[in-house]
Parts: structure tokens; sequence; C-alpha cells
């Protein structure tokens, strides 16, 4: 077997080699070794050799010649771990492998298959006793230094210098993951020993800073105190979402005596309340071997790998968990809370309902109940949905299901509302139920949701070990089977089965008739709520300081500026050193080639992507708006969302529906612009739509697409106003929880065709549009007809559309496009204007802000080169991460320029939008320095190649081709881009200092700001 040296041995076997007198870092980090000469190309080349047996060169690990890692059996002890259970795993295509440390307790599952993306991931079972937060805190703090990697944050590194496709840590209700993957082996070794010991000997320990840093710290500023912390503000942002106030007020409602009631995340309000000393002690007790689940997939090194995990754990004894999940009793109560709105000049109040219904390991329940969900309220003709909005009442209802925890609770919905309709409403919903249980659900409608809920478990998202992993651990971490949610055939069987058996119609009465352990929740509405919280805040802030004495504050001020000191203090060379970085030379100078074959159908273009897509058909037809205005084009999202929510000229709205839900696994609709690089006058705007199906369903899902596009009827009234109100509000939740995409989309409106025609698509244009045709519906009604008879006739002929199809075989489209009628050829081309005019700002009910700069290579003189790729990877890792987020608090900022030359700074969830932007300007004088300082930049260009090259699902990968055929870039232009990345040096860095300099002089501005911060000077204020 092969077995990992302990580190006194390592040490001594280096120091007897010499080792210490030559070049290159040992992967310990600790000595050298001769260069390439380390363990992840040396022993991968020895130990594929049956005849090696010893030391690879860096004396790290040891091999003898009776090792035979691929043949585990139950019983079997590998590095310590003992194998449980050995099954095959279909859907993922190999053997899923459970085994136990026998040392520690820690449980490890390993889904051994092809994948070339490999993934490791720990993960521990954390249970907040409170909302301080600090399970989240603790996981970004986790990533901020650790014995054997002493940079402050070494997960930024790793940004900067992997080939990653998935680096990051998510904070649940009830758990803590820590998952990182890559395709590259020598890549996926490194993350995976930088996350081993992130986790299991974080610089938290002894480090108060990164607490201050990552969670809270009490600031003074010119005599006023007041609260700053990464988390702090990231959850001040969540927690002023609409939706994020109802899982949290519901959650407390649902589990009064469980670990669910609290806000994981933590709330703004008590997250101030958490001192380091809990912090660490929260982190001793949670953070043991004892505790964790631990998780690999893929075409891992499975020698390295399992070795890498033992020399962590073998440093622990084994711990009793005492503590769990509590199972909560189901209980009957009321509650009542504000949430923030931005304005009161219609009903905006909010009713829920809430019931625990399941046990995690009721698989066949909660999937009936995630089919009557879309059953109930999936569209707007859906029953449930159909009765509360043809009551007048209400103006949208939507169902969740919280299926991620050890019980399952449905939780329903109604928004836009008066506080005192909540009873009428609540009976609404009761007769509903009643009704539908008396007569039956229609096997028809069943089959449908059925089908459409399987499809959905078909398509995993990338990374799918990431999937697998999070999917295992929602049985696993109850002591459940972690293959439970990963092998459902049987499970859907199973629901078919229960078709005309009255099971369906049980679970809904438990679901909503008997109210005995039912949870209501009243939300109303406050267009002063979010002013109010600031003032707590501030106020809360001021006491605590006030009770400090002349020597508290003196002490206190002395650690702020220790604080502010190591903020402000570089890693060493050293220090940065001990990181693991890829050599250049495995990044590859060829980019991704999407295989696209153009034909044509009776006039209409076909584009063909052959890739594996496991039997499923992945289909788009993309129409040209040339002939469009802004103003009108900012009306199309609106006509794209009602074509699934009205009839057609054959079938009633309810009919088609349940078409595509039976045949369709997913049919959308968007509007996009596309622009090709380099170019700013002119760009092209599409609705597209996609379609994905079964290969067995594909005739009939061309055939359903084609009826809902061409003969969908556009003459009732009541049920548009209804979808355009529902899109009037998700605009409003949209630019709370994402106001950078907003203030993006703004400040980039006037620097190319392409950014006024996406403005007048997703921006503050598109929501003001939609507020203006709701309010004046009878009277614009015709001339929004008009819109809708033009894209008909216009767009959606057989000249003018682009189809696209990904899939393992060739497929006819005659017969969908013969479906369509002939018209005059668009314009391929138009150019647009935007009507916005300099530095923007729109107010939002939120504590935090989003800031974004902008400007164009084209308007200083420059043109685009892939070296500034590498510049905004730069300037995001090592500039505005530490002055935005790290120094300014703002969860996110970073800077993108794009081949059509524009380029911008954008912040997130920030607490301080104007002195963000003020840092955008020193983007030019930082870059200089930084160039004059560095003469390598190859991490730079590995970490800006890797966010290049990221992981695609077959229906992605497709739409790749689509986006580079539409924009005439070829595979020869990408090429040639990926070599000026690969090529960039000093004179590329100082090249672009220019455009920045004109950024700051001037670029063009938008914010989107909370509603309890100043107003800034020189910006004109957008009303959405």
């Amino acid at each position: 077997m092969s077995v990992r040296l302990n580190e006194d041995e390592k040490i001594v076997r280096m120091i007897k080699e010499g080792l210490k007198e030559k070049n290159g870092y040992c992967p310990c980090r600790r000595d050298m070794i001769p260069e390439n000469k380390c363990m992840c190309k040396e022993f991968r080349d020895q130990i594929a050799d049956p005849d090696f047996e010893g030391y690879c060169h860096c004396m790290l690990y040891y091999k003898s010649k009776d090792e035979k890692p691929e043949g585990l059996k139950v019983g079997d002890l590998f590095h310590g771990f003992k194998v449980d259970r050995v099954r095959e795993d279909k859907k993922a295509g190999g053997l899923f492998i459970e085994m136990t440390h026998e040392k520690t307790g820690a449980r490890l599952c390993y889904s051994k298959n092809s994948e070339e993306n490999k993934l490791f991931s720990v993960a521990f079972k954390t249970i907040p006793e409170d909302s301080t937060g600090v399970f989240h805190i603790l996981e970004h703090s986790v990533l901020c230094g650790s014995d054997k990697y002493p940079v402050k944050e070494p997960f930024v590194e790793l940004m900067k210098s992997s080939m990653n496709t998935f680096l990051n840590a998510i904070t649940f209700p009830d758990k803590t993951v820590y998952p990182v993957s890559s395709r590259n082996v020598r890549d996926f070794l490194n993350l995976t020993e930088v996350y081993l010991d992130a986790v299991f000997a974080p610089a938290l320990l002894h480090n108060e800073n990164i607490f201050l840093q990552e969670g809270r710290r009490l600031e003074v500023t010119d005599g006023v105190p007041s609260y700053n912390g990464v988390v702090l503000n990231e959850m001040r942002g969540a927690t002023s979402e609409a939706d994020d106030v109802i899982y949290e007020n519901v959650s407390k409602l649902l589990f009064p005596d469980s670990c669910y009631r609290f806000n994981s995340g933590g709330d703004p309000s008590e997250i101030p309340e958490l001192t380091y000393e809990k912090f660490v002690d929260t982190y001793r007790r949670f953070y043991h071997p004892s505790n964790s689940y631990i998780y690999l997939d893929g075409d891992i090194p499975v020698e390295e790998t399992f070795s890498l995990i033992e020399s962590y754990l073998d440093r622990y004894e084994r711990e009793e968990i005492t503590w769990d999940v509590a199972r909560q009793t189901p209980v009957s109560s009321h509650a009542a809370d504000f949430y923030a709105v931005d304005d009161m000049t219609s009903p905006r109040d909010i009713f829920v309902t809430g019931k625990i219904l399941a046990n995690y390991d009721e698989i066949e329940k909660g999937f009936a109940l995630g089919i009557l969900r879309d059953y109930l309220s999936s569209s707007n003709e859906s029953p449930l949905k159909r009765a509360v909005l043809s009551s007048g009442l209400a103006e949208d209802l939507d169902i969740w299901l919280l299926d991620d925890m050890l019980q399952l609770s449905i939780v329903t919905i109604v928004r836009n509302m008066k506080e005192s309709d909540a009873d009428r409403i609540k009976n609404i919903i009761s007769s509903t139920i009643e009704g539908i249980v008396k007569e039956g659900i229609p096997s028809e409608d069943l089959v449908a949701c059925i089908n459409k809920f399987e499809f959905s478990f078909r398509q995993m998202r990338e990374p799918k070990g990431l999937e697998r992993n999070l999917i295992a651990l929602g049985s696993w971490l109850f002591g459940g089977d972690p293959m439970l949610y990963l092998d459902t055939d049987a499970v859907f069987e199973k629901l078919r089965g229960m078709i005309g058996t009255g099971s369906f119609e049980r679970i809904l009465s438990e679901a909503y008739l008997d109210d005995s352990t039912e949870v209501t929740l009243r939300l109303r509405a406050s267009d002063t709520l979010a002013t109010e919280i600031a003032k707590k805040e501030a106020e809360y802030a001021s006491f605590v300081y006030s009770k400090m004495d002349p020597g508290a504050r003196e002490e206190h001020a002395g650690k702020l500026e220790k604080f502010k000191k190591w903020q402000n203090t570089p890693d060493s060379e050293a220090a940065i050193a001990t990181v693991p970085t890829l050599p250049i030379s495995e990044v590859s100078p060829d980019p991704k080639d999407y295989p696209t074959e153009v034909g044509e159908c009776l006039g209409s273009k076909i584009l063909f992507h052959k890739i594996r897509t496991n039997g499923i058909v992945y289909f788009s037809m993309s129409a040209p708006l040339t002939q469009f205005s802004l103003e009108e084009l900012s009306l199309m999202p609106v006509i794209a969302s009602l074509f699934k929510q009205l009839p057609t000229s054959e079938h009633d709205v309810s009919s088609i529906q349940r078409e595509i839900k039976t045949y369709i696994g997913e049919l959308s609709f968007k509007c996009t612009s596309y622009g090709e690089p380099g170019q700013t006058e002119n760009c092209m705007p599409f609705l597209t739509v996609s379609v994905s199906a079964l290969e067995e369903n594909f005739e009939k899902a061309k055939k359903i697409a084609a009826e809902v596009l061409t003969s969908t009827l556009f003459d009732d009234k009541n049920r548009i106003i209804e979808a355009l109100k529902q899109v009037e509000e998700a605009n409003r939740q949209m630019i709370v929880s994402s106001g950078h995409l907003t203030a993006i989309a703004a400040a980039k409106a006037t620097l190319s065709s392409e950014g006024a025609v996406a403005e007048a698509l997703c921006g503050s244009s598109m929501m003001k549009a939609v507020k203006r045709l709701n309010a004046s519906f009878e009277t614009e009604f015709d001339s929004f007809s008009e819109l809708i008879r033009k894209v008909r006739s216009e767009s959606l002929t057989r000249e003018n559309l682009i189809i696209s199809a990904t899939a393992e075989e060739e497929h006819d489209f005659s017969s969908f496009v013969s479906s369509f009628g002939s018209g005059e050829l668009l314009p391929e081309k138009a150019s647009y204007v935007s009507p916005l005019n300099g530095n923007t700002s729109v107010k939002i009910p939120s504590q935090v802000s989003f800031a974004v700069k902008a400007d164009s290579l084209g308007r200083c003189g420059d043109e685009f080169d892939g070296s500034y790729k590498v510049a905004a990877q730069i300037i995001s890792l090592e500039y505005l991460w530490n002055e935005v987020r790290v120094r300014g608090g703002a969860y996110g900022a970073g800077m993108s320029v794009a081949p059509n030359g524009t380029l911008f700074c954008y912040s997130y969830r920030d607490p301080s939008p104007a002195s963000s932007l003020s840092v955008y300007d020193g983007c030019a004088g930082f870059l200089e320095n930084f160039a004059s300082e560095k003469d390598n930049f190859d991490k730079y260009i590995i970490s800006t190649i890797a966010d290049a090259s990221p992981l695609q699902t077959p229906k992605a990968e497709g739409d790749a081709a689509d986006t580079l055929y539409i924009t005439g870039v070829s595979y020869e232009t990408r090429k040639k881009r990926r070599e000026e990345m690969l090529a960039t040096d000093k004179d590329d860095l100082l090249r672009f200092t220019a455009a920045l300099r004109h950024m700051a002089a001037d670029g063009t501005a938008s914010v989107v700001i909370s509603s309890s911060v100043d107003p800034i000077e020189g910006f004109e204020i957008v009303e959405i």
C-alpha cells in the first residue's frame, strides 16, 4: 500500500537529501526540491509503474507493490477507512462506496465514476443555537489562513492561481459544506490539501482580526460608532428581501423547538452580540472529524487523495457527538411582522400558511408534495392560484417546499393583498382544496406533473459532483441512506402507481384541510421600515459605545488600530509561496471547440451541435427584433413571458400547459442582445425560445412549441394584466436582491448599442415600462397588442429564424419550420442610443447598496486584447477584493472587460457605495504600481483562463456555440485571445491603465442605493 509520511519523517528525509540547497518548493512548502520534481507530477508517474516501490522524490509518499485501491470491497481497510457498503450508482455511471474512518468515526462517501471533474468536499453538522450567524461567519473565516498556509486568505490565493471548477463554501440551516473541484489532477490535490488544512487547522483560533473582518466590528468614524463586517453586510442585504423575511418568520413558527427557528446566516440585529470567545468555542465543538461528512466524486487520484485525508484525521481521537437536530412536534401558531417596500401605492401585504408534513426519509410523500405543488401553483391557470387570482383579493400565490431539512414543510404565500383580507383568502384556499379533494385530481394532470418533476431529476447542474454531494447530505446528515435521493427510478414508478388511488388527494387534504398543526403569518408592507432598521442599528452601536468607560474605549481603539494594520500589511512572499499553484504548462493553449454544423430548412437557418446529451434533445429558436425601438424593446420581456400563460387557437390554457408538462422538460422564453467583438455602433436583439425534451418526445415537443409560438391568443385582458402585475412585483424583488445587475445595465447603456438594448430589456427602463403599462393598461392595450402582432408577423417568419439543436443525432425540423409563415427579411443589425444621461441612482428598501462604474475602450482609442482579461482579474483579486470587500465590508466586488470593449467595476451588498466609486478611480494607479513590482503573472493568467473555461451542461455548450455563431467569433479568434492571455506581460498591463484613467475621469456611473443612505451628489434619481 501507499502511506503518507508524518511531518517529522518528512523533514528528516529532506534534510538527508540536502533539499534545502536546491530550487523549487516541495508540496509541504517547507523545503526546496529540484525543479519539476514535486509529488504531483513525479509520484503520479511512479505510481503508474506496477514495479515501482519506495518513496517519491520529495519524500512525501511511499508506495508498495501490493496496493490495489481500485478493488475496494466491504470490510477492507484503506488509509484508516473501513468499507461499509459498495453499490452500483447507475445515474453517475460507477460505484457508490461508503466508508468510516475507524479512529475518528469520520464518514466518507465516494462516487467512483469516470467524470473528468473531480470533487472533494467536507461537511460538518452545524446546529445553530441562536441567530448570531456564528456558523456563517465560521464558513467565511475558516478560509482566511491556516497553519500550513499562513496567508490572510488562501481562498483568494487559490482564486488567483487555480483551474478550479468550484471553489467556495456554503452555510445551510443545519450544515456547513466546503467543496472544491477541478478537472486537473494536480490542481485537485492542491485544492484538497488547502481545504483540509483550512477546516482542521484554521488561523481563526489565534487571530481575532479574522473574526473582526468577516463577522462584525464596532468602528468609530468622526466620533460616530457603527458596525461593519462582511457577513453582517451580506445579511443586511439578504434580510432586506421579502422572501427572506417570509422564510425566517415562518421557520420560527414551524420549528419553535428546533434549530431551524434560528437564522443560520445571521440576523443583522443579533450578529453584533457574537463574541470572539464564543466564535472560537463553537469552532472547537463542531469542526471535528467525528462530526464530519467527507464526499469524493469523479475520476480522482485515489491513493493520493485518501492519503491526504488520512494525514489530517489521524491527528484526532474519536469524540462522542451528543447533539443533533431535534425533531419538531408540529404545532399551530400565528405571528405578524413587517417587511420593507419602496412605496404603498397599492396593496402590498403578504399572507403565509405553513405546515410540517413529512420526515426526510418519506421520499414518496415528499415527491408527491412536489408534484402537488406544481399542480396547484406552477402557473396562473393552476387551480389554487387561479382561485386566488380570480377573487381579485391578491396578485399572486406561490408554494414553497422546505425540503432540505430533517422534516419537510409546505409553505403557501399570497402576495400583494390587504392584510384585512387574510381570512377571506384562507377560506378561498380551503374551499378550493376541498373541491379538488372531492372531485379528484385528473389523472392526465398528475401524469404531466410527474413527467415534469422526473425530467428535472435527469438534468443535473454543473458541477454534477457537487449536486450529488448536496443531494446525499439531505439524508446522510440525519443517519439515513446517502443514496436515498440519488436513485429515484423506483420512486417515480410508485408515484405513477398512486394515480387514481386517492393517495395524492389524501396528501393534499393533510396539507391544507387540517389546520390543527398549521402556522399562519401576516406580513404588513412598510415604506419606512428600512429607515427605521438603519436607525435602530445606529442607536444600538451608539448605546454599546456609550457603555464603554474611557479605558475600554482606549482598549477598543487599540484593537481597531491593530486590526487595520493587519489588514493593510500584505502577506510576505514566503507566506504566499506556501499556497500551491499550477505551472502555466498545465494550461492548454487551445480553447474548447464547440461543434457547429450550419444548414438550411425551408428558408430558416439550422445550427446543429453534436454533443452527448443522455437522451435529451435541446433545441432553440431565435428571432430578430431589429425593427423595434428601444422603448418598444422594453416591453419585449413581458411579451415573452405571456406565451405560456395564455390559450392557443387549439387548446385552452390548462390544456396547453398540461401538454407542455407532459412532453416538454423545459420551455423558456427570453430576450437578449448580441454584439460583435469591437463593434459598439450596432447590435442584434433577439427573442429566443428554448426547449428541452426526451428523445422519444421530440416530435411532440416540436409541435407544441410551434403551436405556442404561432397560435397563442393575446386577447384576454384579465389574464394579461394579472401577468403584468406579477412581472412588476418580480422586478421589485429582483432589484433588491440583485441590484448590481440593474446598476451594471445603466452604467453600460450609453457605451454601445448592445448596452442600450440590454438596459432596455432588463434595466430600470424595462421596469418603468412595465409599471407604466400596468398603470395605463386600458389606454395602452391597443398599442401593446400591435407590438405583439409585429413580433408574430415580422420576427417569427421562416426567413428570420435561427434554429439550433444540441443532441447526439441530427433531427429534422421541416415540420416545425413549416408552421411559420413567410415575411420580409429583417435587418441583421440595428443601431440604438440609450436615453439615459450621466450618472444614475435608484433607491431601494434595503440596508445595503450596489455601485458600478463603466467605460468603453473605444472611447479612449483602444481596442480589446485578451491580456486585458488578465488585467481585470488582477484588479478584481488584488485591489477591489481588498479595498471594497475586505476594508469596505461589501459582500462582493470585481471588474470585467468584454470583447466589445466595455469595462466596468461593481460592488455587491455594499455599505458605502460612494467610497467604492472612489476606489474604482484608483484602479489605474494600482495596476501601474502592481506591474512595476511584479515580473511574473502566470497565476493570474491561469485563473483567468479557468474562468473562461467553466464546466457546462450539454445545453450550456449548445447555447455557447450559438452565441459564438451569432456574434461571428471563430475558433481562430478565440485561440488568438487565449494566446494573448497566455502572453500577458508588464507592457500589456501598463497599456490598460490608459483606459482605466479614462474611466476614472469620464466613465459612467450608476448606483442602486439603500433608502437609508444619503443620495450621492451629482447623480440623477431614476424613479422605478
